[in-house]
């Protein structure tokens, strides 16, 4: 069984607080990327940042992105 999602990188500045990802990042590109994949699939993600280059070099440690919730309806 197949399932559609769409997927959100995270991009830019984000707020100073501690907020739910869909509201913490700011910047006008992932704002509109989020709007467009919620209108587009039933079900989307927000990939998390990278590690930084020295967790690059040791081997990557697995992130699970964070559900944003439901979008459209089929």
């Amino acid at each position: 069984m197949t399932q559609d999602i769409g997927l959100v990188s995270c991009s830019g500045p984000k707020e100073s607080h501690k907020a739910p990802a869909r509201d913490l990042y700011t910047s006008q590109l992932f704002r509109a990327s989020l709007e467009v994949a919620l209108a587009r699939h039933p079900l989307v993600y927000i990939l998390p940042p990278h590690e930084d280059q020295r967790r690059v070099q040791e081997g990557p440690r697995p992130r699970a992105p964070h559900p944003v919730g439901a979008g459209r309806r089929r």
